[in-house]
């Protein structure tokens, strides 16, 4: 785990360096799955939020979907429920316009289970 860490953690400043967006976040949210296995939630939610970014930047809606899931389940895992909630919001907005329906409904799902768990209404999604 900690080589993968140092490895992942050591290509990210080259890849942001060489504008590399789609291997940058690729390399980013494998980082925030590392960070999370090894329970530093603050790093996962920060490594998930960067390669967000890049896949926005890219206009790859379906990618920052599938970050906003990402982020959903973490928030969720954490007892964070209603920025899971904004981030599965985020997602089933994105998946929507995508056109890809069944993954949009499984953010729908994240939607309702937020609600049911006390989150508020989604507002605006957490900033990346």
């Amino acid at each position: 785990m900690e080589e993968a860490h140092r490895y992942l953690s050591e290509a990210a400043p080259a890849l942001r360096e060489l504008g590399a967006l789609p291997e940058l976040s690729d390399v980013l949210v494998k980082l925030a799955l590392v960070r999370r296995e090894a329970g530093d939630l603050t790093g996962s939610v920060t490594a998930y939020r960067e390669a967000l970014d890049a896949r926005v930047r890219m206009g790859d809606a379906t990618g920052a979907a599938m970050i906003y899931m990402n982020l959903g389940a973490l928030f969720e895992d954490g007892g964070d429920f209603t920025n899971a909630g904004m981030a599965y919001h985020q997602a089933r907005e994105a998946l929507t316009a995508a056109g890809d329906t069944a993954a949009a409904r499984t953010a729908t799902e994240g939607v309702l289970r937020m609600k049911e768990r006390g989150a508020s209404a989604p507002t605006p999604p957490p900033t990346p």
